[in-house]
């Protein structure tokens, strides 16, 4: 299984993303996988990966992205407000994932400093309703 290649978020800061999409028709529901930071983002890329590809394999629609700054999407880690731009990158994440699977249920799972960031970003805004929050290794 192939991951599909994807932008989304503000148009002056596009975030690069990778949906992996279920081969059978019935998707039920969307998982978001947020990634951790720096070194420990380099080390757990194939997991990430792998994790994305098991869930689509049991019918879940799974994205990988780069928060803003990071990997392959716009900015630089050196740009100023890193935390809030994480924070935001994940309600984008969230936002273009749950218009990418309508009404169906959308959990998220973060790695390391992932799941500091998801929390946040879970708490801080009035994006789609989350149906579960799995802190890995947080």
């Amino acid at each position: 299984m192939q991951a599909e290649p994807t932008w989304f978020g503000p148009s002056d800061r596009r975030l690069a993303g990778w949906l992996h999409v279920p081969e059978e028709d019935g998707v039920r529901g969307g998982v978001l996988i947020c990634p951790p930071i720096g070194l420990e983002y380099v080390n757990s890329h194939r997991a990430l990966r792998t994790l994305a590809e098991l869930l689509a394999g049991a019918g879940l629609l799974a994205m990988r992205f780069d928060y803003d700054g990071l990997g392959d999407s716009a900015g630089s880690i050196s740009d100023p407000n890193r935390v809030q731009a994480w924070i935001a990158s994940v309600g984008a994440a969230r936002e273009y994932l749950q218009s990418t699977i309508g009404d169906l249920p959308q959990a998220v799972v973060g790695l390391r400093l992932g799941v500091t960031i998801a929390a946040a970003s879970a708490s801080a805004s009035d994006g789609p309703n989350l149906l579960a929050l799995a802190a890995w290794d947080p």
